[in-house]
Formats: structure tokens, sequence, C-alpha cells
């Protein structure tokens, strides 16, 4: 398709008549005037390859779903990240977790909510995938929601026996407000900012 590009000239004009400019004047009356110039063999921008390989808001929640090991980056009190490997749950659209309060990654997010949580996948080139979410933890104390969380867990990782429990709430393994608190401490991250990316959408042989 073909479109115009706006090309500046420069245009000193004099004067009008009756006006009378003293040769000492230093100022010089300059009018830029816009003249509109087609360019029909102008090609079409290059869609960014960050846009090409990015999943859409459905594939970003099936992803979470689907997604068995988070990688978790808590900031630690030096200020470098402290990476954790942690199970989690969806719940509502959001990334939960629980963890031991006195652990480091626990100390660090009750001094400093920020967090960033990573889920990847692929072996080769064209398999790579990811989702990374930038956000904030809060403290999940609803009991309701914590039993949630407890089911959720035990359907996203069975037992050893490969079957979860019919009532995973009420079971002895199972997370719940009575069972770890004060120990465990449960979290959801509300999201500040998401990007992701799929290897599998660059068209044939592109790197």
């Amino acid at each position: 398709m073909g479109s115009e590009s706006m090309t500046l000239t420069p245009v000193i004009h004099p004067p009008n008549k009756g006006v009378r400019v003293k040769d000492s004047d230093p100022f010089i009356l300059i009018l830029i005037c816009w003249r509109s110039t087609p360019e029909t063999d102008k090609e079409e921008p290059v869609p960014k390859r960050r846009n090409q390989i990015a999943m859409s808001p459905d594939e970003q929640a099936a992803y979470m779903e689907s997604g068995r090991t988070l990688q978790l980056a808590t900031i630690g009190r030096d200020g470098y990240p402290h990476l954790s490997a942690m199970w989690y749950a969806i719940l509502d659209g959001k990334i939960c977790f629980n963890t031991y309060g006195s652990s480091q990654k626990g100390l660090n997010m009750e001094r400093d909510a920020r967090v960033t949580c990573m889920i990847e996948s692929g072996a080769e080139y064209t398999q790579l995938k990811g989702l990374v979410v930038q956000g904030r933890v809060e403290v999940l104390d609803d009991p309701d929601v914590i039993r949630a969380f407890g089911a959720e867990i035990f359907r996203r990782y069975p037992t050893p026996e490969g079957t979860a429990p019919k009532d995973a709430a009420n079971e002895r393994n199972v997370p719940s407000e009575k069972t770890f608190k004060p120990k465990r401490k449960f979290y959801t991250v509300t999201p500040h900012k998401i990007y992701s990316w799929d290897h599998a959408k660059l068209p044939t042989g592109v790197y």
C-alpha cells in the first residue's frame, strides 16, 4: 500500500509591501511550508519479533495451567535476586503458592512484596516457550481460599499412588488454615506486568 510522507521545505519570503525593514534589522522572515510527497514504493513496517511470538491472554492462561514448576524470584536483603523452584496453583487466574514464613524467600517477601515468576519449557529453539509475571504478593488468610488452594495442589501434583483424595481439604497432608499456620504462609501474586514468548509462532527457518 502507498503512503505519504511530509517533507519540510524552508522558503524565505521578503516582507510584504508597505512594510519597511531596516537594513540593521537582524530578523528575516522565514516560513516553513509543508509539502506532501507520495512514496508509493515504501514497504509496510515489519512486525517486531517480540510481538510475533507473544502469547494471547487465552494462551497465557492455558500455559500457566499446564506448567509444573514455577521459578520464583524475590529480592534479598543485599539487593540480589533470590531464586526458588516452587509448586503452585492457579486460583481466579492468579498464581498462588505457599512456603514457610521463616524461609529466606518468606522473609524477603515480608520485607519487599515485589516478585517475578517464570514458567518455561522447550528443549529445541523452535520449542522454546515461557511466561513471566512481575507483580506483588499478598498473604492469603481466608480459610476457604486456603482449602481451595490445597485441593488444587493435590489435583496438579497427585499423591504417589497417582490419585488425589476425594476431599483434599480434610486430608492430613493437604494445606489448611489450621495445619500450617503460623509456620506456613500462603501467597497470591497480583500481576503488574506479563510478557511471554512462543517460538513455535516464528515462520519456518527464522531464528
